[in-house]
């Protein structure tokens, strides 16, 4: 496609772009600080045992930060179910910053975030050339509470950058249509193609440049006779992005098909999610005027009837063909009604990648077009007097105060997990998944027997999801009823049999109720899922090493420091492994990656200590030795880590 080709047809669009003048850059600066002031609580929150553990936190490929090597493995994993290079990058480039604490990751997401509600007014004044109504849209943008799901949970870091690009990318393509010229047309391609490596929401991206050609720029306009071949013409125009979105859609549901979410959904009606779709696009435009009772997750309900979603089809389509009649006289509101229509699409649950029935993040770049729509009329009713212009801007100033104030709420309540999921256990039934997940924190903080309560919660609501077996089996183990904990293993695979988690999960309950055999087969199984699961080369190179199969074990032990090069576990695995069949420069090795580490662990620097005696280094053992005793490892410790060694390790009480 040549889009200089195209100028015979479509010549510049006849709105242009007013000047950003002084006043639009002081609202743009009011909108940003709005921004900051209602979310900088981000900053105080920490990483939540809602995939931000997992994802980020304890992430091994992240923790070398922004290296040729974390490169290669962001543009190429499907880590977590999808291919998003780009948050993966901006990770890493976190780890190199801030190293891997919570804050410094929060602080991107806040710019990234502040950085799409001054791009949200850019566009919007660039496509109305109205200050008012951009003002009151990106203020809106700015401020509501929908939107803190996006900017404080980290694993929304593709939320936010697929967003930012997105409208970057509409921008570029403004640009193009008063100044029609291939620069600027392959801007808009480069950065739709880039959201998409973000996020593959941005799928809907040619629509909307069709959506704007025709409700505002009116690019189809003609009154030469010519209006089929502009139609024609705006429709081809656009379809190296419709080709850009074709690949993206399937790249994602090539990696997604093999998930969790996908496959569960395939056993959902076309009629269960037709009716979940139309009752979810009409409770999100609840959440837009009630921004109350947000949570991260809301389960799907497999008994809705379908008189609900008849009901919301009902409302959806007098909304339709409310605005559709107004279009002439508030073309923004046709345009942002449809913009909300289209761009929740892929969200929608028509082809579910996941189990949630909604999303409030799924609503950072549709509820734009409300914004739109709500603006357009509300200046519109102001211009006709200064007394209403005045009634106006004191309700907004209000309407900005109060969601200002919802919003600072919703962002204390991501301060930790706790506070997260009381808030979603009290506002939302029968949410098994937040069960599940606050049994993996309870149980991670020692709290094992509130944690089985909402472990064994999670069953009882969903008894046919693998996930709420497998960590209601972690708690039981936690709390040594071992066989109860492989009864739940085998329930989690008899449900997902291909899912590592769940193999994992069964085999350490088999581990510790003594079944070796059957633990190492499970743990083989979840390798051959994912073959750098380095949870299970730890765990299954420790078995094996305690079977006798020391040649495989190590074999094993160092995959798993490969794979995890930032775990101390690992290393010290091997280390002692190795020490104890008498590899001592291996142990050496893997005990110094271990201190590396840790510095002060008194075990690996008296397993340190035991390697260095078995290399005849004495001395170096003597000095490893008093640190260890230093970091306050008793004799007990010294000598389970130094075994054999511990008589000659005595040499060193005798020469102090």
């Amino acid at each position: 496609m040549n889009p200089a080709a195209l100028r015979v047809h479509l010549p510049p669009s006849p709105r242009a772009a007013a000047p950003v003048s002084r006043h639009a850059r002081a609202v743009l600066l009011l909108l940003v600080l709005l921004a900051l002031w209602a979310c900088h609580g981000v900053g105080r929150c920490g990483f939540v045992v809602l995939d931000d553990d997992v994802a980020v936190q304890y992430n091994p490929h992240l923790r070398e930060g922004l290296t040729w090597k974390g490169v290669a493995w962001a543009c190429t994993t499907t880590y977590y179910d999808y291919w998003h290079p780009l948050p993966w990058l901006t990770h890493l480039a976190d780890v190199s910053l801030y190293g891997m604490g919570p804050r410094g990751h929060h602080l991107t997401n806040l710019l990234i975030h502040l950085a799409n509600v001054a791009l949200v007014f850019l566009f919007l004044y660039a496509l109305t050339s109205r200050l008012d109504v951009s003002a009151v849209a990106g203020a809106l943008f700015a401020v509501h509470p929908i939107h803190v799901e996006s900017v404080a949970w980290l694993v929304e870091r593709k939320d936010v950058l697929a967003c930012f690009l997105w409208y970057a990318s509409l921008l570029a393509y403004l640009r193009y249509t008063r100044k029609p010229g291939v620069v600027w047309y392959l801007a808009a391609l480069a950065l739709m193609a880039l959201g998409l490596m973000a996020k593959p929401m941005g799928v809907t991206l040619p629509v909307v440049f069709l959506l704007l050609d025709v409700t505002v720029l009116n690019r189809h306009a003609s009154g030469d006779g010519t209006a089929g071949r502009r139609h024609a013409a705006l429709v081809l125009e656009k379809a190296p992005f419709a080709l850009v979105a074709a690949v993206g859609s399937l790249v994602t549901l090539t990696v997604v098909s093999t998930a969790e979410g996908l496959s569960s959904s395939a056993a959902l009606g076309v009629g269960a999610r037709l009716t979940n779709a139309a009752v979810a696009y009409v409770a999100y435009l609840g959440k837009l005027f009630a921004p109350v009772k947000l949570a991260p997750y809301y389960p799907y309900d497999l008994a809705q009837p379908l008189w609900k979603g008849l009901v919301a089809g009902s409302v959806l389509a007098a909304l339709t063909a409310g605005a559709c009649h107004a279009r002439r006289r508030f073309p923004l509101v046709w345009l942002g009604w449809l913009w909300y229509l289209v761009t929740l699409v892929p969200v929608i649950g028509l082809v579910q990648t996941g189990s949630q029935a909604m999303a409030d993040r799924f609503c950072y770049v549709p509820f734009a077009g409300l914004y739109l729509a709500f603006a357009s009329v509300a200046c519109a009713w102001a211009s006709r007097s200064v007394v209403r212009q005045r009634v106006m801007w004191a309700a907004l100033c209000l309407v900005v105060a109060l969601l200002l104030g919802l919003t600072q709420r919703q962002v204390a309540r991501w301060t930790t997990s706790e506070t997260l999921f009381e808030h979603t256990l009290a506002v939302t039934k029968n949410n098994w998944f937040i069960h599940g997940n606050y049994a993996t924190y309870l149980a991670k903080n020692g709290r094992y027997r509130e944690a089985l309560g909402h472990a064994q919660a999670a069953a009882r609501i969903m008894p046919a999801h693998a996930r709420a077996w497998s960590q209601l089996s972690s708690v039981l183990l936690r709390l040594g009823r071992a066989e109860e904990a492989v009864d739940a293993g085998r329930a989690a695979v008899d449900l997902a049999p291909t899912d590592p988690d769940m193999r994992h999960a069964l085999a350490m309950a088999l581990q510790q109720s003594g079944r070796a055999e059957e633990a190492v087969m499970h743990y083989r199984a979840a390798l051959r899922a994912d073959p750098d699961r380095w949870e299970t080369l730890n765990n299954l190179g420790v078995l094996l090493s305690a079977m006798g199969h020391s040649d495989e074990a190590t074999g094993i032990l160092t995959h798993a420091c490969r794979a995890a090069p930032g775990r101390f576990e690992s290393h010290f695995n091997l280390g002692s492994h190795c020490t104890r069949i008498r590899d001592y420069a291996c142990g050496r090795n893997a005990f110094a990656a271990a201190l590396r580490i840790r510095p002060s662990d008194p075990a690996a620097l008296a397993g340190s200590a035991a390697a260095l005696v078995g290399l005849g280094d004495t001395t170096a053992a003597c000095a490893e030795l008093a640190a260890a005793r230093r970091a306050g490892a008793d004799s007990l410790v010294v000598r389970r880590m130094a075994g054999e060694m511990g008589v000659v390790l005595g040499r060193c009480d005798d020469a102090r």
